[in-house]
C-alpha cells in the first residue's frame, strides 16, 4: 500500500459469547437411548465419571442422532461449516465447562470470536479497481492467523474491512444425563453453526426499548429461539415424549417434537422471568442492551480514528504530490531548454543524459496525473465519511 502514502491500518477486536440453556435440561428417562451409549455412561453423568470431555463421548452423542434425520443433518452441516466435514473434528471442539458455568444452571456455552481489521488501499488497488498483490498479501496474512475459520472482506472506496471469524469453542457441563447432554449438544451446535457465518447482530441503537432489542436478539438466526426450537424438538424425538423438556417449554411441543406455537411465543418464554419462563432477560441477557450500545460506540470510535489517520496521510500525500507536480514541470522545462543548448554545442553525452531525464520527468508526470485525482477524490470522500462518523 505504497507509491506515496504508507499503509494505515488498525485492528479492532470484538468477542461474542453465546450462552446456551438458562435452566439445565431435565434428566428425564433414557429409554430411547441406544444401549451401547447408555452403558457408556453412569447414572446422571454422560461423561461416565471422566474429568474431561473426550471425542468418543461427544461422538457417542452424535450417534444418538442416527435415528433422527433432522438432528443428524444438523450435525453434518455443523461438521462441514466448522470442521471441514469431519465429525471427529467437530467433536474435538467440545470441552467441559469451567466451574463458574457448571454452577450457573446452564448446560453449555458456545464461545465465538470475531476480529475486524481496517486496511487502507494502495495506489495500484485504486488505479486498477482490484486488490493489489500487497493488499492481497495482507488479507491473506489475516486469514492465515491460527484458528481462523472464515474471512470476509467488505469493500469501501478508500479501504477494506476484513472480518475474521475464529473456530468456536463449545463446552458442556457435567454431571448430566446422556439425554440432557444430547439436547445441550444440539442447542450449542445451532449457535455455533449459524453464528460462525456472520458477526452481525441486532443494533441496540435501532431499538427504542430494551425489551424490543432483546426480543430481536433471541429471534436472530442461530440465537436462543432457534436453539431451543431445534434442541427441544430433538430431545422430544429422542425420548418419544415432551414430558422431559424444560417445564416452561414442554407444552409448546408435541410428543414428536413438533412446535405447536409461533417463534414469537418461544421468544417470550425465553425472556420471561422464572418460573414462567427461562429468565434470559434477568440472567444471560441482563445488561445486553447497554453493552451493545457501548460496544458499537467503541467500534465507531475505532473506525473514526482509522479514518482520521488515513485522511491525514492522504492530505499529506496530496500536498506532496501537488508540490512534486510543480517541481517536475519546472525540471522538464529546464531540461528541454538545456537539451537544445547541448545539441547546438554538439555535446552528445549531455544530450543523452538530458533526454533520459526528460523521459523520467514525463513518466513521473503521467503517473502523478493518474494518481493525484484519485488521492484528491479520496480526501473528499474521507472528509465526508469523517463528518458522518462524528
Amino acid at each position: 500500500m505504497r507509491l506515496g502514502v504508507s499503509t494505515a491500518w488498525r485492528l479492532a477486536v470484538a468477542a461474542l459469547t453465546l450462552s446456551a440453556c438458562g435452566p439445565r435440561p431435565g434428566s428425564g428417562t433414557s429409554v430411547s437411548v441406544p444401549r451401547t451409549v447408555a452403558d457408556a455412561t453412569s447414572a446422571g453423568d454422560w461423561l461416565g465419571g471422566d474429568a474431561q470431555v473426550s471425542k468418543p463421548r461427544v461422538l457417542a452423542l452424535f450417534e444418538l442422532a442416527s435415528r433422527d434425520p433432522s438432528a443428524s443433518a444438523l450435525i453434518d452441516d455443523a461438521a462441514r461449516a466448522l470442521a471441514k466435514g469431519s465429525r471427529e473434528g467437530l467433536a474435538a471442539l467440545f470441552t467441559r465447562c469451567a466451574a463458574d458455568v457448571e454452577g450457573s444452571g446452564e448446560a453449555g456455552k458456545t464461545y465465538l470470536r470475531w476480529q475486524t481489521a481496517l486496511l487502507s488501499k494502495d495506489h495500484p488497488t485504486l488505479l486498477e479497481g482490484a486488490p493489489s498483490a500487497e493488499l492481497t498479501a495482507k488479507i491473506r496474512e489475516l486469514s492465515e492467523v491460527p484458528r481462523t475459520l472464515v474471512t470476509r472482506v467488505e469493500d469501501h472506496p478508500d479501504y477494506v474491512v476484513v472480518r475474521r471469524g475464529e473456530v468456536p469453542t463449545i463446552c458442556l457441563v457435567a454431571p448430566m444425563s446422556t439425554a440432557a447432554a444430547y439436547e445441550a449438544m444440539i442447542h450449542e451446535l445451532v449457535h455455533a453453526q449459524a453464528r460462525q457465518a456472520t458477526d452481525e447482530a441486532p443494533d441496540a441503537d435501532a431499538f427504542a426499548t430494551e425489551d424490543a432489542y432483546l426480543t430481536a436478539v433471541v429471534l436472530s438466526p442461530g440465537d436462543e429461539v432457534d436453539a431451543y426450537v431445534v434442541a427441544s424438538g430433538a430431545r422430544a424425538r429422542l425420548d418419544g415424549t415432551n414430558r422431559n423438556l424444560i417445564a416452561a417449554l414442554a407444552n409448546k411441543f408435541d410428543p414428536a417434537g413438533r412446535l405447536l406455537v409461533g417463534r414469537d411465543e418461544i421468544a417470550r418464554v425465553v425472556l420471561a422471568r422464572r418460573p414462567w419462563g427461562l429468565g434470559y432477560g434477568d440472567t444471560g441477557l441482563r445488561g445486553a442492551y447497554a453493552r451493545d450500545k457501548e460496544m458499537r460506540a467503541k467500534l465507531r470510535a475505532s473506525r473514526r480514528a482509522f479514518v482520521e489517520q488515513l485522511l491525514a496521510a492522504k492530505r499529506q500525500e496530496l500536498s506532496a504530490m501537488t508540490a512534486n507536480l510543480g517541481v517536475r514541470r519546472h525540471n522538464l522545462d529546464a531540461r528541454r531548454q538545456n537539451l537544445a543548448i547541448a545539441r547546438a554545442r554538439g555535446d552528445a553525452a549531455e544530450a543523452a543524459r538530458l533526454t533520459k531525464g526528460i523521459a523520467d520527468d514525463e513518466r513521473a508526470l503521467r503517473e502523478l496525473g493518474r494518481v493525484t485525482p484519485l488521492v484528491r477524490d479520496g480526501v473528499t470522500r474521507l472528509e465526508r465519511e469523517l463528518a458522518r462518523l462524528r
